[in-house]
């Protein structure tokens, strides 16, 4: 009977979210999310090269700050944006997300304004769970892809009860475009393979 709920619940998701036009933007650009006191950063070599693999692009327009968040199995990216918005990619396995959130919160954030779902493995959904439950988030980009793991519909079933703002994308689509800069989808083209790496999604990000 639960099976049959969840199934339900994905459907409803899919007609209501499909197909709708992405904004530009979900909230407004400072979001009142980012704390101003750069001093809680820590900065100190040791610190990063112990938590993550981090690569900066800065041009005169600003800096994006990509972070690779070493949490084992799967994956997690924390994307700090130039206009003061942020997105984190993946939340690796269950039991990450105590870990991914106390981070992104050192980075002075306490809202995620994008949150994306390459795809719907539990070494990359696992730890959403735990920072959906802690974290405010504007909105969910994720693929049509389904699985049938109790970790993915436990995630499906917490968006849903959450009222969380789910659009559904694929190779072509727009996330979010500035006049600094734009996230887009090149993957995936087939959201219906057998093998779900191969709905992941892909990003471009053009900066500057």
């Amino acid at each position: 009977m639960k099976r049959i709920f969840v199934l339900l619940l994905i459907c409803m998701l899919l007609v209501s979210c499909y197909g709708k036009e992405i904004p530009p933007d979900i909230l407004p650009p400072d979001g009142g999310q980012k704390n101003p006191d750069d001093s809680i950063r820590d900065k100190s070599p040791e610190k990063e090269k112990e938590d993550l693999i981090y690569s900066d692009l800065e041009t005169p327009d600003g800096i994006v700050r990509i972070h690779f968040l070493d949490v084992g199995q799967g994956d997690s990216a924390f994307v700090e944006l130039p206009d003061g918005r942020c997105m984190l990619i993946d939340g690796s396995l269950r039991g990450m997300g105590e870990k991914i959130v106390p981070y992104i919160e050192k980075l002075g954030y306490y809202f995620l304004d994008f949150v994306v779902i390459t795809h719907p493995h539990g070494d990359h959904i696992g730890g959403l769970i735990w920072v959906f439950n802690v974290m405010p988030v504007g909105c969910v980009y994720m693929t049509t892809a389904f699985h049938s793991t109790q970790v993915y519909q436990t995630l499906m079933i917490q968006l849903f009860e959450q009222e969380s703002t789910i659009l559904f994308i694929g190779a072509g689509d727009t996330l979010v475009e500035t006049e600094q800069y734009a996230i887009k989808a090149l993957a995936p083209y087939d959201a219906n393979d057998f093998n779900l790496n191969n709905t992941s999604i892909v990003l471009h990000l053009v900066f500057g």
